[in-house]
């Protein structure tokens, strides 16, 4: 038998046989080092760990590890609004640490578990006021996440997809936006945030102000600075390979989208199609792979669909048809091909 990521869920919604459940609590009592190597995927996949501070996660560590014993805490029901789906897919981390081990968290803390509130947009962009008076645009299909001790200790954030700050200065509390890897760090700025989940790069982008960016270990509970930008200075970071770039642009060209600006500027129309199936929450294919090689170079503000795609098709040489929330574009002609 082995400790795995199955058998540990198991465990923890009650569900293993006596044998199983003798073997885990054996294993996890022998090897320190068991259940941080089964959360590190998925804390590097999610990365809602960065919410959590140091102390609790090596808190919640030495709990599942067997340190306290479950059986002595009592038993609660946490109200998760914004956690959903299996309990170990650590949308996942956090539904486990606070979710499925409650009773050891509440014994060790001998309180209430810190409640989350999330906030996510769909079609539509949001604009959210934080207690703070910060305020922050959310891009269509992204969650912003944070605590209720927001704004006490500090204000930090967790994003995922993308969103825009205008960040309420405040020399106590740092505002801080957690992503996957990166955390961006101010005290009054603003700046716009890129972090997609299907998408190997993080982009932060300064407006105004300055911020500093750091790659964060949310299972060690370390940080590396990687940059202090300035204005119209962008930090790319790729978390498969790690590699940083830092590149002098028209910053306000990647945060237009917040004031209903779509910008195509000087992209491959495959990359113009995702962004248009992410800007509409429509689903586009195409006939010929090939018009994939064409280049764009155009912006629009508040513009219908169709109206963007005949602009487009006119440029590079396609026809399109659309059914409900699906798109279909024909053709393969353009004179300019892939940079």
């Amino acid at each position: 038998m082995h400790l795995t990521e199955d058998l540990l869920r198991r465990y923890f919604e009650n569900r293993c046989t006596p044998e199983e459940e003798r073997f885990v609590q054996e294993a996890l009592q022998q090897d320190d080092a068991a259940i941080p190597g089964l959360l590190e995927d998925n804390w590097a996949e999610s990365g809602e760990g960065a919410l959590l501070s140091e102390a609790d996660r090596k808190a919640m560590f030495r709990q599942i590890q067997g340190r306290i014993t479950f059986d002595e805490a009592p038993q609660k029901t946490v109200s998760r609004p914004w956690f959903g789906g299996a309990v170990f897919r650590i949308a996942a981390s956090v539904t486990i640490l606070i979710g499925a081990v409650a009773g050891g968290y509440f014994f060790f803390r001998g309180t209430r578990p810190t409640q989350y509130y999330s906030i996510t947009s769909q079609a539509d962009r949001q604009q959210i006021t934080m207690p703070d008076s910060t305020v922050i645009w959310l891009a269509s299909y992204s969650r912003l996440t944070y605590s209720a001790n927001y704004n006490k200790a500090d204000r930090r954030v967790r994003l995922v997809g993308e969103a825009y700050f205008e960040v309420r200065r405040d020399a106590q509390r740092p505002f801080i936006v957690a992503t996957s890897t990166l955390s961006t760090r101010v005290l009054g700025t603003h700046f716009n945030v890129k972090a997609e989940q299907a998408e190997d790069h993080i982009a932060v982008t300064l407006l105004e102000g300055k911020v500093s960016v750091a790659r964060e270990d949310s299972l060690q509970g370390t940080s590396e600075e990687l940059a202090l930008l300035d204005p119209d200075q962008q930090l790319i970071y790729n978390r498969r390979t790690g590699n940083v770039t830092r590149l002098q642009v028209a910053a306000y060209d990647y945060a237009a989208w917040k004031d209903g600006v779509l910008n195509l500027k000087n992209m491959t129309l495959q990359e113009a199609l995702k962004r248009l199936e992410k800007w509409y929450g429509v689903s586009i294919v195409v006939a010929d792979p090939s018009v994939y090689r064409c280049m764009i170079h155009a912006s629009f503000k508040n513009e219908s669909l169709p109206n963007v795609l005949k602009t487009i098709g006119m440029t590079v040489g396609f026809t399109y048809s659309m059914e409900s929330h699906r798109v279909k574009i024909e053709g393969s002609g353009c004179s300019v091909t892939n940079r």
